[in-house]
């Protein structure tokens, strides 16, 4: 059975996605970004994760201004789909070590079937006083289709590390979720 897979929405999806959330700071926090070093105060910041094969950007809003942070992940790492992960400052590009815990909870829908209006080219046979002949026409039909949801749901908790110790100086709290019609039988417009 052939299959046909019509995206809906794409929130994100694990490997490469945008995940909104939440970055709480407890203790002052150095950030690299291209523009040089900036500190990210003790407080709450609405921030969205961009993940990459090789790199995290962290869009953090602080005081009305947009910082964007690059977060390395080097090639013998990965974050995982269901699991728990680390990155020390050396491997970031940061000056603080990471860990993280990452959840993905898939499902799918039952099978549901929709009908849609559709129209087809196909021929009619037109009769005059010389005889008949076809002519090409557009003719309006009904489609049916088979379909199911796959729905994928993310949890993702990222801990920044104080320089030089295991004490969290912050934590990033974000969610995504992603769902795509997956086609499983569609029959011709007719």
């Amino acid at each position: 059975m052939k299959k046909y897979i019509v995206l809906l929405s794409l929130v994100g999806l694990v490997g490469c996605e945008d995940i909104a959330g939440n970055l709480q700071v407890f203790q002052r926090l150095n950030l690299n970004t291209k523009d040089g070093v900036k500190a990210a105060e003790v407080g709450n910041y609405d921030t969205s994760l961009d993940i990459k094969r090789d790199r995290v950007i962290a869009t953090v809003l602080t005081n009305s201004e947009i910082t964007n942070v690059t977060i390395l992940i080097p090639n013998n790492v990965r974050i995982p789909a269901n699991g728990e992960f680390t990155l020390s400052a050396d491997q970031s590009g940061q000056p603080f070590a990471m860990s993280g815990t990452n959840k993905t909870i898939e499902s799918k829908s039952n099978v549901k079937t929709e009908y849609k209006d559709c129209n087809y080219s196909g021929y009619d046979t037109v009769c005059n006083q010389y005889g008949c002949h076809q002519v090409p026409v557009v003719k309006w039909g009904r489609q049916s289709t088979e379909y199911y949801l796959h729905t994928l749901k993310q949890d993702l908790v990222l801990n920044a590390l104080a320089e030089g110790s295991n004490t969290v100086a912050a934590t990033f709290t974000g969610a995504a979720s992603s769902s795509e019609k997956v086609i499983v039988r569609q029959n011709s417009c007719r």
